[in-house]
Formats: C-alpha cells, structure tokens, sequence
C-alpha cells in the first residue's frame, strides 16, 4: 500500500455541506461528515478469485475480475470519488483506474452481471443481495419496484414477475438457499426484517442497469464463515451463480 495516501478519517461541513477533504480546517473533528466504514473485509480477495476459479473450471471461461488492493481508510472504491478519497491525486488515480477497468470489462461484455462482492459481520451469516432495494421495500411485497433495482434491464426480458426473478426458486437468492446458505433475499427469507441490510452501494448504483445500461449488478455480502473458509465454500458459491446465469443471461 503506498504510504503517501493519508488515512480518510472526517470530512468537514461548509454551508450546510460535508465537504470530504485532507484539507479541511477540523479535519477529524465532524463526526457527522464521517468517511464511514473502514474496516477491511477480510478474506473477500481470496474468496472472490476461488468463485473466479471455479466458474472457469465449470464453464471454461473465467469472468473479469477488478480488485481494489488499497485499504479502505485510504481509499473506498464503493463511493463517490470526493467520499472515497478525500481528493488526494493518488487515491483519485486508484479510483478512476478502478472503475475505468470495470467500464472496459462491461464493454467487452455488453450484456450480463457484475457482482459486487463484500464482506459483513453480522452475527445472522445469512448472505445478503442488494438490488438497490431497501429492506422496507423487500419486507413489503406491494413496494417492489423492478425499476428501482439494479438488475431493471434483465427483469425486462426474464418473461416473468419481478417477484419470482428477484427471489424466487431460480433467482441468485433461491440457488443460494438450495445450496444450503441462508440468503436474503430468496424464497425462504423474502426480507431482512428487522435486521439490519445492505441494499447496495456505488458501485451497483453505478454499473447496475437501475438508470440506464445492460449490465446488471449484485452488491454481495458474505458472511464470516463463508470467507474465512473459502477454500471450503467458493465452488458451491460459484455453481450457484454459473446456474443463475445460465438461466438468465444467456
């Protein structure tokens, strides 16, 4: 990790506005324009390169695969670029450099899924999907909202309810939940309830189809148990998205 990019701690707020700076006169001191999250999700890296591993193995092609290799306190390539890194000239370089190869990946696809992969330690293990759909709008079925999600353009040409695509016996959360992980959503748990639920961050806003596109995307993340033992876990994970795939997307 390269030394010379300072730690994100807080930003400051100017005129009402958190401005998210190195320079900020009581820089450290707005705990309200905090930089959130910045703790690692261990073991994510290892686990997403085994799924890659095992869905080349299983298919004879292997999907791209972007990873962020800086900490997070110094850059958080899952939000906007001013949040993410407190406008230092490396950290930007790092940002754009990230999101620039995801766009050249999306290119070469053209149509297809991107899954953004993470790590949570709560204490349920379930796996969690974001679609870009709340957890109030996934605990009240009369709420969803294909348009809002950010798999929108496939829900368009699937031939079914968006309610059966999202976490029906086929859906990503029901292939995961046949496989024995307890997934939200999916058929058995179609909510978070009153649990606390990721809904999805930048990168799925931004390369998901929820406002334009034909790339879809998945905030995924996975529990403790998975990631510490991927060795373990990462071909069962990846036959569950290779059969998701193969029944949406091709």
């Amino acid at each position: 990790m390269p030394k010379h990019i300072p730690k994100r701690v807080n930003g400051c707020r100017i005129n009402g506005e958190c401005i998210y700076s190195h320079s900020c006169p009581n820089v450290g001191e707005s705990t309200d324009c905090s930089a959130g999250w910045t703790g690692s999700d261990e073991y994510t890296l290892k686990l997403s390169n085994a799924i890659a591993d095992s869905v080349h193995t299983i298919t004879g092609y292997r999907p791209h695969l972007i990873a962020n290799h800086l900490y997070r306190d110094r850059m958080d390539a899952n939000r906007p670029m001013s949040k993410a890194t407190f406008m230092d000239q490396n950290a930007m370089t790092v940002w754009q450099e990230f999101h620039s190869y995801i766009e050249e990946a999306k290119s070469i696809v053209g149509t297809g899924l991107l899954l953004d992969i993470h790590a949570h330690g709560r204490r349920n293990n379930w796996i969690q999907l974001g679609y870009t759909l709340p957890g109030d709008d996934l605990n009240s079925e009369t709420l969803l909202n294909a348009s809002k999600s950010s798999v929108y353009h496939r829900s368009l040409h699937t031939g079914v309810p968006f309610e059966e695509f999202l976490r029906g016996n086929e859906s990503l959360g029901g292939l995961f939940e046949s496989n024995g992980y307890i997934t939200v959503p999916a058929p058995g748990l179609k909510g978070p309830g009153t649990e606390p639920f990721l809904a999805g961050g930048y990168n799925t806003m931004r390369h998901g189809s929820r406002h334009q596109g034909t790339i879809d995307a998945i905030q995924v993340e996975f529990p403790q148990y998975i990631r510490r033992y991927w060795k373990r876990y990462a071909h069962s994970v990846a036959e569950s998205i290779v059969e998701f795939t193969k029944r949406w997307y091709q």
